[in-house]
């Protein structure tokens, strides 16, 4: 029932994205590769197609800690920490892996992805210390 519901949710937000996407390029906001060209004539990623991308992430990650907070007092303390830790290497790794790219939107996309990775380490660590011990 739960992942009917999901993959219903999913293609409702594919079919927005894409409505979305087909009203910008019509309204000039996007170019056609959807990447602009800077004072160089090097191409990079347009702000609306990093603005769109940062509200996918967002939508992605309140969709992750609703699901998680459904089960949270079934997980105990330590399954609790281990899930800020997991989170915290997740993001870790993004920010890693997405630094390879010398975009500027992508090395913003890296920063984010760090700092949600303290945030990660930091709830963890609040978690071991304080509810734990």
């Amino acid at each position: 029932m739960f992942m009917s519901l999901f993959l219903i949710g999913l293609l409702v937000l594919a079919a927005v994205a894409g409505g979305f996407h087909s009203w910008a390029q019509q309204q000039g906001l996007l170019t056609t590769g959807q990447a602009a060209e800077d004072e160089q004539g090097t191409r990079r990623i347009s702000l609306l197609t990093e603005a769109a991308a940062y509200i996918g992430v967002i939508l992605l990650l309140v969709g992750a800690i609703i699901a998680i907070s459904q089960r949270w007092n079934d997980i105990t303390r330590w399954g609790q920490v281990g899930v800020y830790a997991g989170a915290a290497v997740f993001f870790l790794l993004v920010g890693i892996i997405v630094r390879q790219v010398r975009e500027p939107a992508i090395q913003r996309l890296a920063g984010v992805a760090w700092f949600l990775s303290v945030v990660g380490v930091a709830g963890a660590v609040w978690l071991a210390t304080y509810r734990v011990h």
